[in-house]
């Protein structure tokens, strides 16, 4: 399957999606003498990519450089980005350790701004999915941008949420051991927004706070091992205050239960009362008066 734009002959390699109103393929320049591979994506939705085309054309620029170029071909709407393979930073994440990680978000906050991302692109490939690691260790973004890209205005704030989610996702084991108070009032200050006015200066605190932690990496190590050892001792307490409360349960039970045995055992051994001197109390007798019994008397 080959689609022509106005400079490229571009063949379809895969079809990554394609839906009623998208399509998404990585495709190649057959012009090209050097291959490089592109993820091209689709708009079959004539009115819809009629309001993104001022978006696009604002959000194409020099340093944009993943951006190849966008045009129209038999009644869709195409927009065309450099593809480099690789695996979701998440799941590599998983096997790597802080400084590797750490290096991470940078690698992410600094493509930010190298690329000079529009806020509505870093808004769009700032989650797990989009985010690779190539097999040269290099992190770059997938762009696939969804049915409402574009359709909302997007604001500093709302990729400062996205940016730290990342945060907290890629650097979980840190903030859990609470690792550097730095590094938590940076997510707090991410969260609340209003203190960083541009992505350098967020750069710059978070290159900081990275500096520090990997320079205290041996002090870490035991730091860790503390948190461990009172992470153990917290499971054993709320596991002793469990056990000691069925205890208390139960001994409160057997309390009970014994108080009631017993009280019936003295009340059934007790001897019933049949006589006061040589009077026989009947129980079916009905009581009397102090008037009748002297009567009785004279």
């Amino acid at each position: 399957m080959l689609i022509y734009s106005p400079d490229r002959q571009l063949h379809v390699l895969q079809i990554l999606q394609k839906t009623t109103e998208t399509a998404a393929y990585i495709c190649t320049d057959l012009a090209e003498e050097e291959s490089r591979t592109y993820i091209l994506n689709g708009c079959l939705n004539t009115g819809r990519y009629q309001k993104l085309i001022p978006l696009i054309m604002r959000s194409k620029n020099d340093c944009f450089t993943d951006f190849v170029e966008y045009f129209s071909a038999d009644g869709v709407f195409y927009m065309l980005f450099r593809y480099r393979a690789g695996i979701p930073v998440m799941q590599k994440a998983e096997h790597e350790g802080m400084e590797r990680r750490m290096e991470y978000v940078r690698c992410m906050l600094e493509q930010i701004i190298l690329q000079s991302l529009p806020p509505e692109f870093q808004y769009d490939v700032l989650r797990p999915e989009r985010i690779l690691i190539t097999e040269k260790g290099k992190l770059r973004f997938l762009y696939m941008p969804d049915t409402d890209f574009g359709s909302v205005d997007r604001t500093f704030h709302d990729v400062e949420l996205h940016i730290c989610k990342m945060i907290e996702m890629i650097l979980m084991p840190e903030l859990s051991m609470q690792y550097s108070t730095e590094l938590s009032e940076l997510v707090r200050d991410l969260k609340n927004g209003g203190v960083f006015q541009d992505h350098p200066s967020l750069y710059t605190r978070y290159t900081s706070i990275q500096r520090s932690l990997i320079e205290q990496k041996g002090h870490l190590v035991s730091h860790k091992r503390k948190f461990l050892v009172w992470e153990n001792v917290k499971k054993f307490l709320v596991a002793f205050r469990y056990v000691a409360a069925v205890i208390v349960i139960i001994a409160a039970f057997a309390l009970i239960g014994y108080q009631t045995f017993v009280l019936r055992e003295k009340k059934a051994d007790t001897p019933q009362l049949t006589r006061i001197g040589t009077q026989t109390i009947d129980e079916n007798q009905p009581a009397t008066t102090d008037s009748t019994a002297e009567e009785k008397e004279k």
